[in-house]
């Protein structure tokens, strides 16, 4: 009797585990749905060309930007156009693949929110450390960014478009391995000047305008992105120039074309959108179809009109 008694209520007891784990595992697998219906907390991008980033999703929305390459730790704002767990649950693989590619979903890049297309995204993941080893951080600054995300995130935006513009230096046809050792010692001394911050009476931003400026100056100088759009000026008695504007986020950029010389121009203070500051004390000012151009401190600045 011991026996049978022992047996009917170990029964009794299993079978209501048994129908908890039923319900928990249903309800795990209907989240593991769910989560891949309405999207991770963060995304990536996942494809190699521009992808840009708009203000709504009407006809001829107002394009905010273009994402940097490889682009990582956008963070998930909603999406629209993908199923619910319901309609999920009764899609073909077929209409599920295309309901999210035809989806868009807000997203947070760097303080800029905006709309990106679903198929473009892959799941990510907040970022957890920068582009270089936190154990063998030196000095403040480096200490100052393995503990800010939004400087980890851009030193992680650094590091891949390093590794791109290094790639490619080495698939030049001429001279290479030059370009690739002259690329790596100015990004040494990028590194050392970004270093220099704890000067600063505000290291934080510091560290934001030279790592923003220099992720510019990348992407333009090897050719990461296309520019938006191009434009043709007439200077005056001087050369004729070409102006390349690209809008990549988080600090948008030209390109200088004149005579036989190139410079690139990064957008200064977010106060005056039309200047962009290069080197040496040189700058373009920018005003509806007209340009001046600072391109040496010893000459006359040039006025130029879009032809």
């Amino acid at each position: 009797m011991m026996v049978l008694v022992e047996h009917h209520v170990g029964e009794c007891i299993m079978k209501p585990v048994l129908r908890i784990l039923a319900v928990f595992f249903v309800l795990l697998s209907a989240r593991a749905a769910l989560a891949e219906a309405d999207g991770p907390d963060y995304f990536r991008l996942r494809v190699d060309g521009t992808v840009g980033l708009y203000e709504d999703l009407t006809p001829g929305a107002k394009r905010l930007g273009t994402l940097p390459v490889a682009a990582e730790g956008l963070r998930n704002l909603g999406c629209k156009g993908l199923p619910t767990y319901a309609q999920w649950s009764a899609m073909s693989a077929e209409a599920r693949q295309a309901a999210a590619e035809n989806a868009w979903c807000r997203v947070e890049f760097l303080g800029q929110g905006g709309w990106v297309r679903h198929a473009y995204l892959g799941e990510g993941a907040p970022p957890q450390s920068p582009g270089f080893d936190c154990a063998e951080a030196s000095g403040q600054v480096e200490t100052m960014i393995c503990k800010n995300p939004a400087l980890i995130l851009l030193d992680r935006q650094m590091n891949a478009a390093f590794k791109l513009a290094v790639e490619a230096a080495s698939s030049l046809d001429e001279r290479p391995a030059d370009a690739v050792s002259l690329l790596r010692a100015r990004q040494r001394g990028w590194i050392k000047g970004r270093n220099d911050c704890w000067k600063s009476q505000d290291v934080a931003s510091c560290v934001k305008d030279e790592t923003e400026r220099r992720l510019s100056i990348l992407h333009v100088e090897w050719n990461l992105v296309p520019p938006a759009k191009q434009r043709s000026y007439r200077c005056g008695e001087n050369a004729a120039i070409v102006l390349s504007y690209y809008d990549l986020l988080p600090r948008n950029a030209i390109a200088v074309e004149y005579g036989d010389r190139w410079a690139v121009f990064v957008a200064g203070d977010s106060r005056n959108k039309g200047r962009f500051e290069g080197s040496f004390g040189r700058w373009v000012e920018l005003d509806g179809s007209q340009a001046l151009l600072k391109l040496d401190q010893k000459k006359p600045t040039w006025q130029c009109e879009g032809i």
